[in-house]
């Protein structure tokens, strides 16, 4: 099996809830893939809140890189 690295885009609301989530790139996945990291990150809606508020972005990268 070939090395996955995915990177996804995620635009979040202040509370947390994921609006959007793009994938930009995803080496060593099929379309197949895309769909199941996009739909990941919607299932983990509400993002956890960051540790400090001033910390919070509403849009954020995620790098998908599983073993």
């Amino acid at each position: 099996t070939g090395q996955v690295d995915c990177t996804v885009s995620v635009l979040q609301s202040v509370g947390g809830e994921v609006l959007k989530v793009t994938v930009d790139q995803c080496e060593g996945g099929n379309s197949a893939l895309v769909k199941s990291v996009e739909n990941a990150v919607l299932a983990a809606s509400p993002l956890p809140a960051a540790p400090d508020p001033k910390l919070f972005d509403r849009r954020l990268k995620f790098y998908f890189r599983p073993n």
